[in-house]
């Protein structure tokens, strides 16, 4: 399965294409499931961008407009289980918020005294004559687009606060992710080895394909007749490999050709000593890699989605993805040490209506252009 592959500029929390140039995010289509290869990158003194380690303990994707305020609907508070206040629209006036309040039986123990509208739509300040966080929460929600009714306690000048706050729910939203190491390098043969045939003068080499994948970091080794090669890195090339893979003999003769035909893969010609002969597959001993690409995917195939595109063939929303940083390997999985949270990215990303859906499956093929005979 194809993934989409990010690369963030981690110095200017922004995607980024491999060599830095401005990124453009591919459309995707309501009710898929994408996979995304998260790459970070930082950026040196002089402007180069390199690959850079991101010790990941949590990460959240999440596309919609989080935090902004629903558009229609209404909802109920209580300040107990047992009662609930008159409903409140979305866009209700400080006084009526702070009328359904003191409406209520159990406001004689807490004592609301001010309410004060932000100038931030669906968002509200309120202050009880009461020392402490009071259970203020909410009873029914019928707010639209989905949303939570969010209440936040904070002290302030010595006082209690509480914010009131309607914000939408994302769209999409995953809270999890993986490590995919990328493939190791492998040999395959394209061509056995075999002696010249009785009054022909062509030998036939054996040639093997050393495959190095592209998202391979690290370093190996090339084993061939109980002896090994120097190291090799992903900087090696075709003489490289080749010199590395001849001076496993001491004696300078040549017993190795390497090209590079195709993407990813270095032939490996036997020559010499070596030609017009069978030979085993060489083998590859990987030393060191990197650790494994971040994955995460996120469902599509959401009632929200579905619900912001009913009106429209696709729409823009806000992408954005958080996550919880740590300095070094070790600390990931140690929860005593404090990570920190940062913001990769935010960027938007364009969803189109599907023009197949499953029901199409359960409907028989029927050829419209021959209409039905009696």
């Amino acid at each position: 399965m194809s993934k989409i592959t990010l690369y963030v500029d981690l110095s200017r929390r922004t995607l980024v294409t491999r060599d830095g140039g401005t990124f453009t995010m591919p459309q995707i289509t309501l009710g898929d499931y994408p996979t995304f290869v998260l790459k970070p990158m930082e950026r040196s003194s002089s402007g180069t961008l390199t690959n850079a380690e991101l010790h990941l303990r949590t990460l959240r994707a999440s596309i919609g407009a989080v935090l902004t305020p629903p558009s229609s609907g209404a909802f109920t508070l209580r300040l107990s289980p047992n009662n609930s206040s008159a409903s409140l629209a979305f866009n209700a006036s400080s006084s009526a918020i702070k009328s359904a309040i003191i409406a209520l039986p159990e406001n004689a123990t807490y004592d609301l005294v001010d309410v004060q509208s932000s100038p931030e739509a669906g968002c509200w300040l309120l202050r009880f004559n009461y020392t402490g966080e009071v259970p203020l929460s909410v009873k029914t929600n019928r707010l639209s687009p989905s949303s939570f009714v969010r209440v936040r306690a904070f002290v302030k000048n010595g006082q209690w606060w509480h914010e009131l706050r309607l914000i939408q729910s994302p769209l999409a939203f995953t809270g999890s992710h993986e490590r995919v190491l990328a493939d190791a390098p492998s040999v395959r043969r394209i061509r056995e080895g075999s002696p010249r045939v009785e009054g022909s003068s062509i030998n036939t080499n054996e040639v093997q394909a050393l495959r190095v994948p592209d998202d391979f970091v690290g370093t190996y080794y090339l084993q061939f007749d109980y002896r090994s090669s120097r190291l090799i890195g992903i900087e090696d090339g075709p003489e490289e490999i080749a010199d590395a893979l001849n001076a496993m003999w001491t004696d300078g003769k040549k017993r190795f050709v390497v090209t590079n035909p195709e993407e990813e893969n270095a032939y490996i010609e036997f020559v010499g000593e070596l030609e017009a002969s069978p030979q085993p597959l060489i083998t590859v001993s990987v030393h060191t890699f990197r650790q494994g690409e971040i994955n995460f995917s996120i469902n599509l195939e959401t009632a929200e989605l579905a619900a912001a595109l009913r009106d429209v063939p696709s729409a823009q929303f806000p992408f954005e993805v958080e996550a919880e940083v740590v300095d070094t390997a070790e600390d990931v999985g140690n929860q005593l040490v404090q990570g920190s949270i940062i913001t990769l990215f935010s960027a938007p990303i364009t969803i189109v209506r599907e023009q197949i859906w499953d029901e199409l499956a359960t409907v028989p093929a029927i050829d419209w252009m021959r209409p039905p005979q009696p």
